[in-house]
């Protein structure tokens, strides 16, 4: 009698929680060990298959999400994404995405995405392509916030990949369907290598430098990259926040309330 009362709530519990993390061990293809986005606890078996456990304490976990690949195409599935241990947390280098309806895994390294989502149990998770790095959103919308992953030092860095530049480069290319592509047993990396996009993605020529900036800002609709720091913090954001009469001007006076700042500004005042 008992067991029957808990048993509906212990399969609600157990169907909630298969919507997120998926822990589970999995053929990655087309992946070539690099000290830039090594696959912890990845193994080759006896036959060469490159096998990755997430199930591993520490190892990073697969959600639900989709991505978008440097030909512009959009795919569905479950994502892990890995980064080195010098890295920031909020920089990820690679994917491994278990595309809906298959079951083995495809390796996906710098400038073979343009953008990553994961859909976590509490939020959902943005990661924009970025010379060479994928990096996570602080802010989503029109204007998108990210920390700047160069502060303190003088490294260029390319700007996020515009609408209009993603345009420009597929109208030249003539676009495989990665879906058949899959079909046919090949991984993900060689259907984007084939298409000669990754390459062009990550020598987007930069317009910036960044010197001891804290963060990033993304207007998606200028395409316009500006680093923010505290000096220039009020002057940036005044321009977005003019004839906004729901917004409170005082509030540019608290750098530490910029994420709240650029969510009321996406969602009141553009």
């Amino acid at each position: 009698m008992y067991m029957n009362k808990i048993l509906p709530v212990f399969l609600i519990w157990v169907s909630i929680g298969s919507l997120f993390a998926q822990p589970k061990t999995v053929e990655v293809l087309g992946y070539e060990a690099n000290q830039n986005a090594p696959l912890p606890f990845a193994k080759k078996n006896k036959d060469g298959q490159t096998i990755y456990d997430s199930r591993v304490f520490g190892s990073p976990k697969f959600f639900p999400g989709m991505i978008i690949t440097a030909s512009g195409e959009e795919i569905e599935g479950d994502i892990a994404v890995f980064n080195n241990t010098s890295d920031w947390d909020f920089v990820k280098r690679a994917i491994v995405i278990i595309p809906n309806g298959e079951d083995k895994g495809q390796y996906l390294g710098s400038g073979s995405v343009i953008l990553i989502n994961q859909k976590k149990k509490k939020e959902e998770v943005f990661y924009d392509y970025y010379d060479g790095i994928y990096l996570q959103r602080l802010v989503s919308g029109r204007l998108r916030l990210s920390y700047n992953p160069a502060a303190g030092n003088s490294k260029k860095i390319s700007s996020f990949i515009g609408k209009s530049f993603l345009d420009s480069l597929t109208s030249n290319v003539v676009k495989k369907s990665i879906k058949q592509d899959l079909s046919n047993g090949k991984s993900l990396q060689e259907s984007l290598e084939k298409a000669k996009l990754k390459s062009d993605l990550i020598n987007v020529a930069s317009d910036i430098e960044i010197v001891e900036k804290e963060y990033l800002l993304y207007d998606s609709v200028t395409e316009k990259l500006v680093a923010i720091t505290e000096d220039n913090y009020a002057q940036v954001m005044t321009e977005y926040v003019k004839g906004c009469t729901s917004f409170n001007e005082k509030k540019l006076k608290d750098y530490k309330k910029i994420n709240e700042v650029i969510q009321q500004i996406n969602n009141e005042c553009l």
